[in-house]
């Protein structure tokens, strides 16, 4: 390969990679935690730009709660989704070392939606039962009050949801859930983009180096 194409083909593997994730910010740690009759908290954070949102949940899109009532039928595929935004979002959000008030009905906003699924497990004759499953999460974060300049964020880990059992209608309550985020981000971060790029290059220059 001619020297000119393999440094073509080394600043597209570095340029596009990193141009796609430059703007996402990757959840590294944090949870959500929601409950019937609990409290129900958002507190996530990331390394990116010094970020960290803890905010309250209010009304929203709750996929467990579709488990109350009757509740969930063993065998059946249910929703982990929970979603929550502009005035059900109210709290704090610390980005590019200034912080910002969100959940009013005027200025910065953010928006956050957990997805996934689990299956009801079938009765064992306990009268509680507890169900892990992973979710995906994304979410926004607008600082401009008239809506522009974004900022996406992403990340993924594991839902630990509980349930009782009630024999009336055979079927799973839910009780409580908890979103605990993975440390390791979905994209690779530029540096490391940037490692492997300038590693292909170094090894394809010493190849054709060789006699």
């Amino acid at each position: 390969m001619h020297r000119s194409s393999i440094l073509v083909l080394s600043i597209g593997i570095l340029s596009v990679p990193a141009f796609a994730s430059a703007d996402v910010i990757h959840i590294t740690s944090g949870y959500l935690v929601f409950g019937v009759g609990t409290d129900s908290t958002l507190d996530i954070s990331s390394p990116q730009r010094g970020f960290h949102m803890n905010a309250g949940l209010e009304g929203g899109v709750n996929g467990p709660l579709e488990c109350l009532g009757a509740g969930c039928q063993p065998g059946t595929a249910q929703s982990l989704r929970i979603s929550y935004g502009g005035n059900d979002l109210p709290g704090m959000v610390t980005v590019d070392g200034t912080s910002y008030r969100i959940g009013g009905l005027l200025g910065p906003g953010a928006s956050i939606d957990f997805t996934g699924s689990w299956v009801a497990p079938a009765f064992d004759g306990h009268s509680t039962t507890s169900v892990s499953a992973p979710f995906l999460f994304t979410g926004v974060f607008n600082r401009d009050p008239a809506g522009g300049d974004p900022i996406p964020l992403s990340g993924h880990g594991v839902a630990s949801l509980n349930f009782s059992w009630t024999a009336f209608t055979q079927g799973w309550l839910f009780k409580t859930a908890r979103y605990d985020f993975a440390s390791d981000a979905a994209v690779p971060e530029p540096a490391t983009i940037l490692l492997l790029g300038t590693g292909l290059l170094g090894g394809a220059l010493r190849k054709r180096r060789k006699p």
